[in-house]
């Protein structure tokens, strides 16, 4: 039988680093929305030729007629189609702020905006998204991190800065995963950044995380059986144990 060239493995926007980053934010957003609303309420996405994130909400347990992909290039969007019949998903031809206020009785409150852009490439939209988002809602966005005019430590402020700016809503970022986006076996890839706010009143930073151990057998059936992927994960939770190390230092140091 021959092969799908779009399918995991072999199209160049689905890896092993990239499922598990995809993972990650619908985790968070399960754990920051309020009870119940995970399962009940529409999760928007960008969903480009590859729409990874149908399989991934899917296997969390969200039904099909809330898992809405947003695809306005014409030939993503014609690639999509026979899978949409297949899986029952809801397919958007359109740009995702014009879904949004097309459907303000939906009650969104889940966005994931992947894009293959930079913080400055991509401001408006995000802009125009976040502005539409109620409070008490969950806005992910992963960058291509690529040559900018800002340093890589500014980027997450920049962003940051471009959130808050587009609502009166208090915004927190929660949780920030930064990976290369690698074909399996290979130690090249697009440095990628993927970062979550919460836009509404919330807690200190720390307790709105998901507990990231928890998670890792889920993390593994969700994403693949890759043992890319136990390696992947456990990078991340070293960086994870080395960041909280630091900061219960540096409070013991100010203290």
């Amino acid at each position: 039988m021959a092969s799908d060239p779009h399918a995991y493995g072999h199209y160049k926007g689905e890896t092993t680093s990239k499922s598990v980053a995809r993972v990650l934010v619908w985790k968070q957003h399960a754990h920051l929305l309020p009870p119940g609303t995970f399962k009940a309420s529409p999760h928007v996405f960008l969903a480009s030729r590859v729409a990874g994130d149908v399989a991934t909400l899917s296997g969390m347990g969200v039904p099909s007629s809330h898992i809405w992909a947003v695809e306005k290039e014409r030939e993503q969007y014609q690639h999509l189609l026979a899978r949409r019949k297949r899986e029952g998903f809801r397919l958007f031809p359109q740009k995702i702020e014009t879904v949004m206020t097309s459907h303000t009785d939906a009650n969104i409150r889940s966005v994931y905006l992947d894009y293959c852009g930079t913080v400055f490439g991509t401001a408006s939209t995000t802009r125009r998204v976040v502005s539409l988002l109620p409070s008490c809602s969950v806005l992910s966005v992963t960058l291509f991190l690529g040559r900018e005019h800002v340093r890589p430590g500014d980027r997450e402020a920049v962003l940051l800065r471009q959130v808050r700016d587009a609502t009166v809503h208090q915004v927190t970022v929660v949780q920030s995963v930064l990976y290369a986006s690698s074909p399996d076996g290979s130690p090249f890839g697009s440095p990628m950044g993927t970062w979550t706010f919460y836009v509404g009143p919330s807690t200190s930073r720390s307790k709105m995380r998901f507990d990231l151990r928890g998670a890792n057998t889920d993390v593994k059936r969700l994403a693949t059986t890759s043992g890319a992927v136990a390696d992947f994960w456990q990078a991340h939770l070293t960086r994870a144990d080395v960041r909280c190390k630091a900061a219960v230092k540096a409070n013991q140091t100010r203290s």
